[in-house]
């Protein structure tokens, strides 16, 4: 016989056992509904190749979904049930989050047990008595914006994010490097550098090709993402970390990592020194060992990352929103007032507990315009879902956009928004799940309340000078898909001065 035709015998008897074994292995998800249209081998991937059909993907009431990326199957869990099942069973993640390059920062440790170890060395370090810590910074950098903003507060039209921006990457590099103001040149190289890495890591995730290194290696956008990343990394965030871990001579501060101090703690209100969080990590122990300092750079140029992009798109959605509906505004300008009763009045932990629908109308805007809007985990053992046998290795994807627009959860009305929302009354009874902004499970957000409590600071020296205007429309707003959930548009609004105190110019 022909060995060509050996071979071809061989090669069809492989392919044939292969495709069995891959029906075998999933054989029980075909009682999971899927999206159409799927082709042999491709799957579901001409769905991927424009961002907008991602988002339909996701648009249905089902509990779960499948999703093919051509042989590949992936599970989309869409009601709160299954979500806290997958998010608290499921503690790793799968291979896209190596795209970010963050080496084992806590956002991209893909596994569960090395990440539950840095997180509990790591948490102390966010305790309410340290971020309350750093409220003279969220102050200043606030400052220098509004005073920025007050000269274009005539009614011309203002892109928000471009301040929102600088504020907060003032914030988190004063928060985790250095009390010292970063040069304006700086702060602008950094924002496009990350801008381009987060358009970069987003084209990445949709492009099948690009999931082999050697295929987007090959790419232009790999180039453009590399010499951004260089930028960063060249940063003084990053000679901080490594040049100065000799120099830094912190006194013990035992009392200051309890963690026993969550808001209304015992503990809250004992004053605690505003050390920066890369200052902490020289000096932290980690399974009885100081950091390395690839562990420190990882840690924090993984905080810088997260917390610069998240809440300056956060404040932008947020005063969009308010400009958007003005009613709600002066409801929460008419709360500000009444709890800060002066322009003079200090932003105190009291005084931010006492905001209570200012902390709703934050929680109505995380609800319908969600930051990072996907995330994903990965199983190492089989779990069941509905009556549905999910082997293990099985990757599960959580759309929060929609999690959080569920009609059977959030009423008929769940795409409008409404602050009250989250009032003690309709809050009652919901599902701890229904609402999950910073993720959920162990592997939630380590730096929700920091960004909670930067924002609410913002938010309330911005709106006690101005006034926010706008004539975008609501439903005509349109994403874009990358690792954050971002307007195609500029986040245009127009400014008014407001004089809430009565005084005079």
């Amino acid at each position: 016989m022909d060995i060509t035709v050996v071979l071809l015998w061989i090669l069809a008897v492989v392919g044939l056992v292969t495709y069995l074994v891959h029906k075998w292995r999933y054989w029980n998800l075909r009682a999971i509904p899927g999206i159409e249209p799927c082709y042999p081998l491709l799957g579901n991937a001409l769905i991927f190749a424009k961002a907008s059909g991602y988002w339909k993907s996701f648009r249905n009431d089902n509990r779960m979904t499948k999703i093919w990326f051509g042989p590949v199957p992936v599970i989309n869990v869409q009601h709160p049930d299954l979500v806290q099942k997958v998010l608290s069973e499921c503690l790793d993640k799968p291979f896209a989050y190596d795209y970010m390059e963050l080496g084992r920062g806590l956002i991209s440790e893909r596994y569960g047990n090395v990440w539950r170890e840095h997180r509990k060395t790591l948490s102390p370090l966010f305790n309410t008595r340290i971020l309350y810590s750093f409220m003279p910074i969220f102050e200043r950098a606030t400052g220098s914006i509004v005073g920025r903003l007050a000269e274009v507060a005539d009614g011309r039209d203002v892109d928000l994010l471009e301040y929102t921006r600088v504020c907060s990457a003032e914030v988190v590099h004063g928060t985790m490097v250095t009390f010292e103001r970063l040069p304006e040149e700086l702060v602008r190289k950094l924002i496009e550098s990350l801008d381009v890495i987060l358009e970069a890591l987003g084209t990445r995730i949709r492009t099948a090709l690009y999931a082999l290194k050697t295929f987007y290696k090959m790419s232009a956008m790999y180039r453009e993402e590399w010499r951004s990343r260089k930028l960063c990394y060249a940063t003084k965030m990053r000679a901080n970390i490594i040049n100065e871990r000799n120099e830094l001579l912190v006194p013990e501060r035992s009392n200051d990592y309890d963690d026993d101090d969550e808001d209304g703690g015992a503990n809250a209100q004992k004053p605690a020194q505003s050390i920066a969080f890369v200052e902490r990590l020289l000096t932290i122990q980690h399974k009885g060992r100081p950091f390395t300092d690839e562990e420190i750079a990882n840690h924090a140029y993984t905080m810088l990352v997260a917390g610069y992009e998240t809440s300056a798109l956060q404040l932008s959605t947020t005063c969009l929103m308010l400009a958007m509906h003005p009613d709600v505004q002066e409801r929460v300008v008419s709360e500000i007032q009444a709890v800060l009763p002066t322009a003079d009045s200090p932003i105190t932990p009291e005084t931010l507990r006492e905001l209570i629908y200012l902390d709703q109308t934050l929680n109505e805007v995380l609800r319908l315009y969600p930051v990072a809007p996907l995330i994903a985990r990965q199983s190492t053992a089989p779990l069941e879902l509905d009556g549905v046998l999910v082997p293990a290795g099985m990757v599960f994807t959580v759309n929060i956009a929609c999690v959080h627009r569920r009609t059977d959860v959030w009423g008929a009305n769940a795409v409008d928004f409404d602050p009250d929302n989250f009032s003690p009354e309709r809050a009652a009874g919901r599902h701890p799940y229904a609402y999950i902004p910073f993720s959920g499970g162990p592997r939630v957000c380590i730096g929700n309340r920091y960004s909670m409590i930067s924002m609410k600071v913002f938010l309330i020296r911005f709106l006690q000078q101005f006034r926010l205007n706008t004539r975008l429309v609501r439903k005509e707003l349109k994403f874009k898909f990358q690792v954050t959930q971002k307007l195609i548009t500029p986040y245009t609004v127009q400014l008014e001065k407001r004089n809430l105190y009565g005084s005079t110019e």
